[in-house]
């Protein structure tokens, strides 16, 4: 198949150098018999190349001017013909990569001859032909036998036939940011479960700036809310690029119907922003802070205003996360987890607020702890980063802690959670005479299963 796509390129670049020969040659003032010659030779080649159409169409652009004669209408019907066969390798191009997607395997040379072809089409300068540039990406991503969410790392042919037609797309300068088509293809593919160089190869021709507003803005006249939601939180995880979704984001979530995955990419998006904007000034992150509704309710002495940030996005993603075993919840506090400082101390609020959650967190799960082991490790490997065993000083903490942890080993047999000598010496690093458990009574605790 790529070496039938490969003939057809050199046709069409043979038979596109003579028409584009003739276009410069003629014009109202060029003598008839001049006009005759030069369209006869590109006749000639469209009909020795196999190109009918265009060979149909000269023939009858140089009877008529046999029967009448050069005119400025007849030399206009000429160019507006040998115009119009620039679309031809536009076609053929498109059609290679729409059949090329539907197979399981990449074809030989794909990637070669995607460039070749890509080459001969040029800038695209008339609508339709970006339309249907647009179309043809938008039936790929729907109709590809490729499952685009499940496929890996490495590149594949829907990976370069994104990266070809993006390039077509971002030369000719037409993105069109509320264009539907565009909206669901990003969408569908940046969804892909698997980061890596395949996808960082069919972004490669779209700027943060354009995927941030394509997908924002497919939020408000989408169809499909919950595919973009997933979307956003990928591409803010585990990119590539690494992309800072924006406060208009934020906006735009806060209008939509809560799915699964909200809370987990509202805080993915907060931490980002608050990454991006760390070296503000203190009275700057405050008020970032505040137009973020990361609401710092405790004096935070000693704590610097990015780190308290990121301690209060874990906790209220901690504390609102619904959907406890959904796919989204473990990389999510891992994501989260490592922007809090390993230095500086956690405010006794936020200490209890912890202590509270996790006790919540064995009320209601600690019969199932199996189905939960993805979770205690992201919250282990946050207290082992936050030093825990220093920084969680408040004896009314660790006695809730206590408690919760004796839950759990009340069910396992005696056993302490996984990471069995970080507990030891979180509860153990300081006297337990005034450590008495907290109930964990706020509705804030723990979230309930989603519907």
């Amino acid at each position: 198949m790529s070496a039938s796509a490969l003939t057809r390129c050199i046709a069409f670049s043979a038979v596109q150098t003579i028409t584009t020969h003739v276009l410069d040659r003629t014009n109202s003032s060029t003598p008839a018999g001049d006009t005759q010659i030069l369209l006869e030779s590109a006749q000639q080649q469209a009909a020795s190349w196999s190109f009918p159409d265009l060979s149909t169409a000269l023939s009858g652009h140089r009877r008529a001017l046999m029967d009448s004669g050069s005119s400025h209408q007849l030399i206009q019907a000429i160019h507006k013909t040998l115009t119009s066969f620039r679309f031809e390798s536009l076609h053929g191009l498109l059609n290679y990569v729409e059949i090329s997607a539907k197979l399981q395997r990449i074809p030989h040379e794909f990637d070669v001859t995607c460039q070749m072809l890509q080459g001969v089409v040029g800038v695209m300068e008339h609508a339709d032909a970006r339309n249907q540039v647009k179309t043809t990406l938008h039936r790929i991503l729907t109709t590809s036998h490729l499952p685009h969410e499940d496929l890996g790392p490495e590149v594949n042919q829907l990976d370069i036939i994104l990266d070809i037609l993006f390039s077509l797309l971002h030369r000719a300068g037409d993105w069109l940011d509320d264009d539907p088509f565009v909206g669901e293809t990003m969408a569908l593919y940046a969804a892909r479960r698997e980061p890596g160089p395949g996808r960082q190869r069919g972004l490669s021709q779209c700027h943060p700036d354009t995927l941030e507003t394509l997908l924002t803005k497919y939020l408000t006249f989408g169809v499909r809310t919950d595919m973009a939601l997933n979307a956003i939180w990928r591409l803010s995880v585990v990119g590539p690029p690494f992309i800072v979704f924006n406060q208009q984001t934020l906006s735009t979530i806060s209008t939509l119907p809560e799915f699964k995955v909200s809370p987990a990419v509202i805080a993915v998006i907060k931490s980002n922003i608050m990454h991006k904007n760390r070296h503000l000034p203190v009275e700057d992150l405050n008020q970032l802070m505040r137009s973020l509704r990361i609401c710092d309710t405790s004096a935070t002495p000693g704590i610097g205003r990015w780190n308290s940030a990121n301690l209060l996005i874990f906790l209220d993603f901690l504390e609102q996360m619904k959907a406890m075993l959904s796919s989204w919840g473990v990389p999510t506090l891992e994501f989260l987890a490592q922007r809090c400082s390993e230095d500086e101390p956690i405010p006794i609020v936020y200490q209890r607020r912890f202590a509270w959650w996790y006790l919540g967190l064995m009320k209601h799960y600690g019969y199932d702890i199996k189905s939960l082991e993805g979770i205690f490790w992201a919250v282990e490997t946050w207290l082992k980063r936050v030093n825990a065993a220093q920084n969680f000083n408040d004896p009314e903490a660790r006695g809730t802690l206590r408690h919760a942890i004796s839950m759990f080993s009340s069910n396992e047999g005696g056993h302490l959670p996984y990471n069995a000598k970080m507990w030891t010496d979180l509860l153990s690093s300081a006297s337990a005479d005034n450590e008495n458990p907290v109930e964990a009574g706020s509705s804030r605790v723990f979230g309930t299963q989603s519907t």
